[in-house]
């Protein structure tokens, strides 16, 4: 039997889980439709652990003074940061109420439904930069932060 003593201890299964997001995509699409117009927000995120998109409609009574100001938050989520962190200020009712945070959170449950090289009986899922032009294109607002 061979053995080895390490001198580190190896790290725990929640350092394991780190995710960290190298880039955050913005996209606000204004809606035309006959009966509500409003907005399409999206994001993209851009992980170690892959891609994640998620989307939300905003009303146009809903609409912010400012898309800026709107995002001001997004900086805060670049880097590294737990898994079980991002989760947790999900409870905190000022984050909860935050389109943005739902947003991110749903961006990032996206990353972690979809496969990678460790959970290869998921689909996988590819950046289609297709699509991101044309939601460029379409966009009044887009906002990249890395």
């Amino acid at each position: 039997m061979l053995t080895c003593q390490t001198i580190e201890s190896l790290p725990d299964l929640q350092q394991l889980l780190l995710l960290k997001v190298k880039r955050i995509e913005l996209f606000v699409i204004p809606l035309i439709e006959i009966d509500e117009y409003g907005f399409r927000v999206c994001m993209c995120l851009t992980t170690n652990q892959g891609y994640g998109w998620s989307e939300l409609f905003i009303s146009e009574d809903q609409k912010p003074a400012s898309w800026n100001s709107w995002s001001t938050s997004l900086p805060h989520y670049i880097g590294v940061g737990g898994l079980s962190e991002t989760m947790q200020d999900e409870t905190n009712s000022i984050a909860k109420q935050s389109p943005i945070h739902q947003l991110f959170l749903s961006a990032v449950q996206h990353i972690h439904s979809i496969p990678n090289e460790t959970s290869p009986h998921r689909a996988t899922f590819r950046r289609d930069n297709n699509y991101i032009n044309a939601l460029m294109d379409r966009s009044i607002f887009y906002l990249s932060l890395f």
